[in-house]
Order: C-alpha cells, then sequence, then structure tokens
C-alpha cells in the first residue's frame, strides 16, 4: 500500500525523544494536562520513528487515497477487534470510519477525517443567455443529496502479525467493495498493521499480503 508518511529521519526523531524526555523529567509539574499529554505523545512517536517505524497523518492518508466511482473511500480503518467497518460520509468532504453501526454517537475509538478530505461530488451545469444560446458548461457542487453510508468487512490478522494489546492496535486496508444496500462488502489484501497515537496520528507496526491460501482460511 503506497501511503505518505512523516518525513522525519531517525537522528531527528532520536533528537526530538531525548528532548521530549528530559521535558517530561524536569518540568512535568509545571506543564497543563493538555501539554504533558502532547508530550508524551510527540515522545511515543519520536520512539517509534529513531527505531525505523513509519508515522502516517490519517487525514493526509485518506485525502491522497481519494474516493472510488461510488464516492466512497478506497481505503477503511478500524480497531483490530472490529469485524465490520462502517463509513459515514459528513458534510463538506468529512468522514467518519467506526466499529459501530450508530452515527448520531460519536465513539472514542472512531476516526474522524476532517472538512475537506475527500472530494465533493459534482455536476455538469450548462449557462445560457438570454436568447438561449449555450454561453458555458462547466461542473458545479451538489449541495441537495443523501449523505452516504456503507460498510464492510475487516480483515484477519495472521497470527504472526497479531499484537499481544489491542486496546490502541487498528488495521488499514484498501476496500474492495463496500456494502451498500444489498451489495456484498469484500476484504482488502493488503492492509496494515497501526498503533493510535492520538485521534489522527498512527505508527505502521507491520504490512502483509495475504496469499490465496491465507485469504481462504482467513476470510
Amino acid at each position: 500500500m503506497d501511503i505518505p508518511s512523516v518525513n522525519i529521519t531517525e537522528k531527528n526523531a532520536e533528537k526530538l525523544y531525548d528532548d521530549y524526555s528530559l521535558v517530561l523529567k524536569e518540568r512535568a509539574d509545571e506543564l497543563t494536562a493538555q501539554a504533558r499529554k502532547e508530550a508524551e505523545q510527540l515522545k511515543s512517536m519520536a520512539w517509534h520513528a529513531k527505531n525505523g517505524r513509519r508515522i502516517i497523518d490519517i487525514r493526509k492518508v485518506m485525502k491522497q487515497s481519494d474516493v472510488n466511482e461510488a464516492r466512497l473511500p478506497r481505503l477503511a480503518i478500524v480497531p483490530i477487534t472490529a469485524k465490520k467497518c462502517y463509513y459515514f460520509e459528513q458534510e463538506r468532504g468529512a468522514g467518519k470510519f467506526s466499529p459501530h453501526d450508530r452515527n448520531w454517537h460519536a465513539f472514542p475509538v472512531d476516526v474522524i477525517v476532517p472538512i475537506g478530505t475527500f472530494p465533493l461530488p459534482t455536476e455538469a451545469v450548462t449557462i445560457r443567455n438570454a436568447a438561449g444560446e449555450v454561453v458555458e458548461t462547466r461542473q458545479a457542487q451538489i449541495h441537495d443529496r443523501d449523505l452516504l453510508r456503507a460498510s464492510c468487512d475487516v480483515p484477519t490478522i495472521p497470527a504472526a502479525l497479531q499484537p499481544r494489546g489491542d486496546s490502541d492496535k487498528y488495521i488499514l486496508f484498501e476496500v474492495e467493495r463496500w456494502q451498500v444496500r444489498n451489495l456484498a462488502g469484500r476484504q482488502s489484501r493488503d492492509p496494515m498493521l497501526l498503533q493510535r497515537i492520538n485521534a489522527n496520528m498512527f505508527v505502521v507496526l507491520a504490512a502483509w499480503d495475504l496469499t490465496e491460501l491465507e485469504a481462504s482460511v482467513l476470510k
């Protein structure tokens, strides 16, 4: 899976790790709760980066991956404990990925990407002059429409890659087909195992391709 990563060298990540370790050791009592939380998150990301792991911003990943012909995301992300991934399109190019089929409630495990992440649908608009002659034809955004809802099955993680703890572990995968109405969803064969650091930042722990044999057993 070709996705963008945060650009940081292992050397710079090591310095960042040392800097935030020092701050948390010597100035922890001076920091606000929010500042201490952010420092812990940055320290954690720096530790993974200095040990050669990729750091990704899910907002940028989803924006680059774009949507398919049905205006649904090409990628999905949910906790590894989920059996289904539910996607809820939101206003102005935002979206929510959740293991729960309830859009009216926000769960801490949900992954929400902001306004402008996904392109808005457009339609051809013809502009005519007073005589009825076509002056211009251009694409305009469609505002009066229903927001999309869909689901898909979540790929199974092979035993060799199963993490010991699963509270902050997520799976990112390509969706072959979303389940909309009565269409059957299909699994991906190009998943990634992630560790969540905060709302938007994740560490890539592993990536794999399922063989035909594994796919038949794990489906």
